[in-house]
This record gives C-alpha cells, sequence and structure tokens, in this order.
C-alpha cells in the first residue's frame, strides 16, 4: 500500500499459462541478506555458487554472481560493522578493555591535521582525528609473563584488509615450551619508528631493568637493530637462524653448506664451532666470509648468554601466533582486536584446567626432552671423581671428554647449562648415581611455574551495544592507499619453503611422451616443439633460393601424393621473389606461418633417407598400437595397406 511496509491482493488469478520466470527483481540483495544472515554468521567464508545453488533450491530463483556477492557482503557489514564505524567507535572500545581489565596498558595513537592547531583553520577541512597507531597489553600477560624465562620473540605481519598496515607482537616462552602472548600493536607500517615507539610501551610496562635483562629473538626486521642499540644498549640480541639461511642460500645453495651452517651454529662450545667454519671453508670460501661477516652473538649458541635457559635458533613462536590469527587479520579492526583477546582468553582457561591432569612434576614436553636425552647417553662413561664432578668419555675411543658437576648443574658443553635441561653426559651421571632426573631439571619447567604463569585471568568485555560513549572525538581510519595490481593475501614464500599446492609433485619424474611413449618429455612439449619446427621450416622455404628437395627438416609432414606442378610453381614463386628483393630478406622471413603452410602444401618435396628411416618408425609404432590395442580384426590390414601405400 501506498507509504506503507504492507501489501495488499487486489486480484487473484488462479488459472496460469505463463512459465515460471527464474529471475525475480523484488528479491533484492538486502533482503536477500537478512534471509542469509545466519548462514553467512556461520560460515563468513562461504562460496558465491554456494549462495546461488541454495537460493535456487529454496525458491527456484536464479541469483547472479554479481548478486549473491552484494547478498555477503550485506551479511559481513551487518555481522561485524564496516570498517569506518568500527574505528569511529576505537575510544569506547579500548575503555571497555581497561573497565574489563584494568591494569591493563591500552594506548591509541591518533593524529590530527596541521589545521588543527590553527587559530583559523581553513573552511571544509576535516579536523577530527586520524588512526595512527594501537598498544595492547593485558594484565594477564604481564603477571604471566613475569613468572616465566626472560626471552621474547619480536615479529611483524601484514593485516590484510583495505586500511592495510602492521600488526606487531611480543611473544614469550612458557613453562612447557609453548607460545605466550605478551602484548601486540596495530602500526602503520615496519619502521625504526614503530618499533621504537613498541619497545618504549614495552619499558614502561615491564620496566628498563626487567627488559634489558632479556632476551630478544628477531628476524632482522627492518629497524629493530638501531632500536635496540639506541633504547636498550647492550641487550642480548639473536637472529632467527631459518631466515638467515634464507639469505645465505640465494649466494651459496645446496644441502652440504646448509648442514654445515646449522651445524656451526647449534655448536655449544668454542672448539666446536672453529671445527665447524673449517669445514665450511674448506669447501666454499665465499660462504665461510659472509657467515663471518655476521656477529657471532647474533646466531651461533657458543655466544648464548645461560641466564635465559632457552636455546632456541628459530623464531616459531611468533610464527605461530601469526598462524592463529590469520583469520583475524583479515577482518575490520575492532573484530581483529577481539579475535586476538578472546583466543588469548580461551587459552588461559585451557591450560588453567589443562594442568590439573597432569600427573609430573616436570612437563608433557620437557619430558620428551628429557627421554631424547636419556637414549643418547648410551653412548656415555661417566667416572665419579668426588665433590659431584664426574669425567664423561665416549665409547668410541674416548676422544671426546666432558667435566660435568651436577652440585652446580653444569657441563663442560654448556647444553645444560643453555638450557637448564640435563645434557646426554650429566644424564650418563645421573642414571650411574640412581638419582632422581626431576631434581635435576631447572625450576622454569616444573608444573607449580605452570600453575602460577596461568592463575591470571583475562576477562571478558560486553558488547558494543553496552560500551560507554566516550567524549573523545569519533577516529576516522587512515588514510586508503590502493595498491597497485590484485590485493594479495597470501606472503610470498621463500625457496626453500614447502609449496601449498595438494598432491605429489612431478619435480625430479622422468616423464614419459603419451604420444610416441618415449621417456624425457611428455605429449605436449613433444608437440609444442613439432610446431615451432614446422613454422621455422616453412619461413625457410619461402625465403630460401635452394631447391625444395634439400630441406628435410619438414618432409614428414608433407604428403607425396601433391602433383610436380604444384612444387614449380611454388619454386618459381621462391625464385621471383628473392630475385626481385634480395635486400629485404626480413619481409620474406616475417610471412605468417598459415601462409607459409600454405605454400609448403603445393610443394612437392622429396623426403631424404633420415626422413625415410623416421616415417618407417613412425608407422611401425603406429601399426603395434593399433595391433595391441584394437578389437576390430579388419583394422589391421587397412593399416598395413596405408602404411605400403605411404
Amino acid at each position: 500500500m501506498k507509504n506503507e511496509q504492507t501489501w495488499q491482493l487486489t486480484s487473484c488469478h488462479n488459472k496460469h499459462n505463463c512459465s515460471r520466470e527464474l529471475k525475480i527483481g523484488i528479491m533484492h540483495a538486502k533482503w536477500l541478506s537478512k534471509v542469509f544472515l545466519n548462514k553467512i554468521a556461520e560460515n563468513p567464508k562461504i562460496k558465491l555458487s554456494t549462495l546461488m545453488k541454495k537460493a535456487y533450491s529454496k525458491w527456484n530463483v536464479e541469483l547472479t554472481k554479481s548478486k549473491a556477492a552484494r547478498v555477503k557482503q550485506f551479511a559481513l557489514d551487518e555481522l561485524q560493522e564496516t570498517y569506518i564505524e568500527q574505528y569511529r567507535r576505537l575510544y569506547d572500545y579500548c575503555h571497555e578493555l581497561l573497565r574489563s581489565n584494568p591494569g591493563s596498558t591500552v594506548k591509541l595513537q591518533v593524529e590530527r591535521p596541521p589545521e588543527f592547531s590553527s587559530e583559523r583553520p581553513k573552511p571544509g577541512v576535516d579536523l577530527r582525528p586520524k588512526f595512527q597507531r594501537l598498544y595492547v597489553c593485558l594484565d594477564a600477560c604481564k603477571k604471566s609473563f613475569m613468572v616465566c624465562r626472560p626471552i621474547i620473540c619480536l615479529d611483524g605481519c601484514f593485516i590484510k584488509t583495505p586500511y592495510g598496515g602492521q600488526l606487531l607482537t611480543a611473544i614469550g616462552w612458557d613453562p612447557n615450551d609453548q607460545m605466550l602472548p605478551i602484548a601486540y600493536a596495530v602500526v602503520e607500517a615496519e619502521t625504526k619508528d614503530t618499533w621504537t615507539w613498541f619497545l618504549t610501551n614495552l619499558c614502561d610496562d615491564f620496566g628498563y631493568d626487567k627488559i634489558r635483562s632479556c632476551t630478544f629473538m628477531s628476524d632482522q626486521q627492518k629497524g629493530l637493530v638501531p632500536t635496540f642499540d639506541e633504547l636498550i644498549l647492550g641487550v642480548n640480541h639473536r637472529f632467527c637462524v631459518r631466515h638467515l639461511y634464507s639469505n645465505f642460500r640465494k649466494r651459496f645453495p645446496g644441502l652440504q653448506l646448509k648442514l654445515m651452517m646449522w651445524n656451526a651454529a647449534k655448536a655449544t662450545y668454542l672448539q666446536e664451532w672453529e671445527r665447524r667454519m673449517a669445514e665450511i671453508q674448506s669447501v666454499d670460501n665465499g660462504a665461510y666470509n659472509h657467515l663471518m661477516e655476521i656477529p657471532t652473538k647474533y646466531w651461533c649458541r657458543h655466544k648464548f648468554g645461560t641466564w635465559s635457559k632457552c636455546d632456541t635458533l628459530v623464531n616459531n613462536m611468533c610464527e605461530v601466533f601469526n598462524f592463529v590469527i590469520v583469520d583475524a587479520r583479515g577482518k575490520p579492526i575492532v573484530s581483529m582486536l577481539e579475535d586476538i583477546r578472546v583466543y588469548i582468553m580461551r587459552r588461559w582457561a585451557d591450560n588453567r584446567d589443562r594442568i590439573i591432569e597432569c600427573p609430573r612434576e616436570v612437563l608433557p614436553r620437557i619430558r620428551i626432552k628429557v627421554e631424547k636425552q636419556v637414549d643418547a647417553s648410551g653412548k656415555w662413561v661417566s667416572t665419579y671423581t668426588g665433590c659431584d664432578k664426574y669425567e664423561v668419555t665416549s665409547i668410541q675411543g674416548g676422544k671426546e671428554k666432558f667435566v660435568v658437576d651436577l652440585k652446580n648443574h653444569e657441563c663442560s658443553c654448556r647444553k645444560f647449562q643453555l638450557s637448564g635441561i640435563p645434557c646426554a653426559h650429566a644424564m650418563t651421571c645421573i642414571r650411574k648415581m640412581c638419582f632422581n632426573v626431576d631434581n635435576f631439571v631447572a625450576n622454569c619447567y616444573k608444573k607449580g611455574t605452570y600453575i602460577d604463569c596461568y592463575q591470571h585471568v583475562v576477562y571478558p568485555l560486553n558488547g558494543p551495544n553496552l560500551w560507554e560513549k566516550t567524549p573523545f572525538d569519533d577516529v576516522l581510519p587512515p588514510i586508503y592507499r590502493k595498491p597497485i595490481g590484485r590485493p594479495k593475501l597470501k606472503r610470498n614464500k621463500a625457496a626453500d619453503e614447502n609449496p601449498t599446492r595438494g598432491g605429489v609433485s612431478r619435480e625430479g619424474q622422468n616423464q614419459k611422451c603419451s604420444y610416441y611413449f618415449a621417456r624425457g618429455h611428455n605429449k605436449w612439449t613433444y608437440l609444442k616443439k613439432r610446431k615451432v619446427a614446422a613454422t621455422a621450416s616453412a619461413n625457410k622455404v619461402v625465403g630460401s633460393t635452394r631447391r625444395a628437395s634439400r630441406i628435410i627438416s619438414s618432409t614428414s609432414t608433407i604428403s607425396s601424393t601433391i602433383s610436380s606442378q604444384g612444387s614449380k610453381q611454388s619454386q618459381a614463386a621462391s625464385m621471383k621473389t628473392t630475385v626481385t628483393r634480395p635486400k629485404r630478406k626480413s619481409s620474406v622471413t616475417d610471412v605468417s606461418s598459415q601462409h607459409s603452410q600454405a605454400i609448403l602444401k603445393k610443394a612437392k618435396l622429396t623426403p631424404s633417407t633420415t626422413n625415410l628411416r623416421t616415417i618407417i618408425v613412425e608407422q611401425t609404432v603406429f601399426l603395434l598400437f593399433c595391433y595391441f590395442t584394437s578389437n576390430l580384426l579388419c583394422l589391421y590390414p587397412m593399416t598395413a595397406l596405408w602404411l605400403i601405400i605411404k
């Protein structure tokens, strides 16, 4: 009815002779988005083809792909507000986060236009602030990290939204050798300025003395090394050896150098490292010089400090966290931050419940490492010398000897001190004296430390409908810079990484041609080479002054039933072309392949001895193929007759 949201049925025709319409304009995208809202809420990555099939099966109506895309976008915008709306309520979200989790740190940094500070701003200029950075460190994460080992892994990953940006993260190691998110921040780019801002906030939360005593692990991010030199001078900093090898591999590939580099990085004492580097120098002096240019304190275990109780060489904890939040990074900013907070909240709650089922004092993942050292201890023999000291000798000739001090939890190989877990040499002494292995594992791996780590709670938040309205100005999204080309949602993988494609790779396999059953190539490669050879020979015939009978490269493609008159005409045309315009050879050779094939069909070329052999081999293979594969008895004499004619 007019000016109302109701419909009135004025007439009804019970008898219909018209066919059913598959496209109904009244079923617009907004109405369909409300109908499919629950379906899209269950699976935000639902395919457009699925929506089209559901509409056809439910109403017998066809949806175009563009209309299905609009339906999905309208539903997603209703489920999680638009990007601009979520930026507008950032102050309200930060206020709610601080209210529900007191003691947390949430810092929102915005930028104002230059006209904001002027007394007479220009008319028409939007003076509202624009988003720049946001830092979040929950109170439960702060208290949990204070119990764990002093090691922090740093990394940055891209945010896959129209407004871009990067997510900087600081990840620790919990007592069970699993990741412990500490802090995260949304910044405009990964630069020296943003890393300085992120680490400054980290130092404000934990204190400069605590941060200075920590060991940092990074992937050689841009601007991070100068930031450490200016902000936290003398801090222990490590590079991820896997990323170091990615750069090393570009200049020095090969499995042998890869194993040698990793063996040098894993060396726990100076003498072993020198031997490993000497092996690299004997194989490739350039690779040796390249590694020597990198300070050993960044990538060699024999230079690592022992107070962190972590001997890791890779930055896997950050990579694991980035994989966990890969779906969240494609959502609007508030939805992304909420997904990260909810993941941390669930992780803390699950770990609190899981520790109750642990029967041993040493945690499960540490127990696996201890068992490996127990198995490796069978290759060593220990001799007690007094004062809780032992001399450990290899059973393979006694060339290697180490000194173990069980009282101070030390071994001359330094593995015991680096990790806090007894090495194979110390395990030999412990087993000989029948001591309890759990007493020699560092306290940072014990059940009590794990309980203290996850006893803190990440408290829940209310929804946007209950957020308190703050007096601050609405925040605008950052300036949108549209990238060139199609947006990329996946990162470029390194050369040494495994591809994501499914199935078994054909790389390294000896391919077999299904056309002539030969090894070393496939059917499509053979046909492509044959086509190129035919085109090249055709162009050669057109621009040549020699007799066509001398050209043998294309005789296998010419029929022997062409008349001699056509051959004479083609030779005359070729001679005429070369005589009248001998200097313009390019104009002759640029003739298209179709025209060249037409001229060749008119020519009669006598096959040479080599081509005759090729023809005989080809037809013999074809004859055998027909003999073994055909069920028709009459096919064999017909094939033989055709071979005789050829």
